[in-house]
């Protein structure tokens, strides 16, 4: 699993999705989120909310990909978010 905060690396933006699932027995909500870190790694993160439960499950953020050397990464950060935007996520505040 990794961290979303990494030692000398900050995240340059998020990205996230709420669905919410009424036809579904076991869960409410579902959320999918990304992050791009400075260091050009992609972060995936799921999580649900189970209708027995009281809280949010989370799967933890786990290495979607990583940017390869001597792409310019604010550009590909642009890029992805442009085409997670039109598939319905929302950017979120990286302070």
């Amino acid at each position: 699993m990794a961290k979303l905060e990494k030692k000398g690396t900050t995240i340059l933006a998020r990205w996230r999705k709420d669905t919410e699932t009424p036809d579904d027995d076991l869960v409410s909500s579902r959320t999918m989120k990304y992050a791009v870190r400075s260091d050009g790694t992609i972060l995936q993160c799921y999580s649900a909310r189970f209708r027995s439960e009281t809280g949010n499950h989370s799967w933890g953020w786990k290495v979607f990909g990583k940017v390869s050397k001597g792409i310019d990464l604010p550009n590909y950060s642009s890029q992805l978010g442009e085409t997670l935007e039109a598939k319905g996520f929302q950017r979120e505040s990286v302070t």
